[in-house]
């Protein structure tokens, strides 16, 4: 699991503990410059309804998290196509792209505000050719990882009100409790100054894995036990778990 997690991390980045920025970095897939604009910053292109653990339909999983990013909602993406499934179907599949979103204040006859992203002057995004590029956050400061290929979002100024501490711990506990059974694990990454630990990272697996660990012999011995039930024809299926006194 710690090995898997290190192709998804969020950290925690700033120049002061006040400070919160969100790096998201997915080492999946990635986009090619001409996709982008239909992927990542589209809304309402496809419906994800049979996709059961992602955020968000007809596109506004990527987008959920602007309203949060400070008084200018700015987001800050950088994508390249992996290379073993790139088709090369232009000149710049192979290269990085990037692009800067923001809220746009209501003028020109809108009566409200608006995102807009960076482009070129003929509307297409920034593009590059880079075999690597070292932009992933690491605990140490100033120190970052190679990325290959895939996608990194960074949101600024992040508003996540209750959750300013090292992000390894109640963060840490929140999203676990929140998305019990993840799809993948994740690496939590501890990068502005002024914390200190036995560890600035950590692996979040959701609180089923943990629970399944049992680590601390919290569990009473023959839990969990899983059945099935139906409500008005419909079956859930769930696990209950019997804890240990104290």
């Amino acid at each position: 699991r710690n090995i898997l997690s290190n192709n998804i991390i969020l950290a925690a980045t700033g120049k002061s503990r006040g400070e919160m920025n969100i790096v998201i970095v997915d080492k999946g897939e990635g986009q090619t410059p001409k996709d982008m604009p239909n992927t990542i910053l589209s809304i309402s292109k496809s419906n994800k309804m049979r996709v059961p653990f992602v955020q968000g339909k007809f596109n506004m999983g990527g987008t959920g998290a602007l309203p949060f990013c400070g008084k200018h909602n700015l987001e800050f993406i950088i994508s390249k196509r992996c290379p073993k499934i790139n088709n090369n179907s232009t000149e710049t599949s192979d290269e990085w792209s990037f692009t800067v979103v923001r809220r746009e204040e209501a003028r020109d006859g809108r009566k409200s505000s608006m995102y807009t992203y960076l482009t070129t002057e003929d509307k297409n995004l920034f593009a590059f050719a880079a075999d690597e590029m070292k932009i992933v956050p690491k605990p140490e400061q100033g120190q970052f990882d190679s990325m290959k290929y895939g996608t990194l979002i960074k949101l600024y100024d992040y508003d996540i009100h209750g959750y300013k501490t090292n992000i390894l711990f109640d963060l840490n506990y929140r999203l676990s409790l929140l998305i019990p059974n993840l799809a993948h694990p994740i690496r939590l990454r501890e990068c502005r100054p002024g914390y200190i630990g036995h560890s600035m990272e950590a692996t979040l697996s959701g609180l089923s894995t943990r629970l399944y660990d049992d680590r601390g012999n919290n569990i009473e011995t023959s839990f969990p036990i899983s059945y099935q039930f139906s409500v008005d024809e419909q079956v859930f299926r769930c696990s209950v778990y019997l804890f240990k006194p104290d």
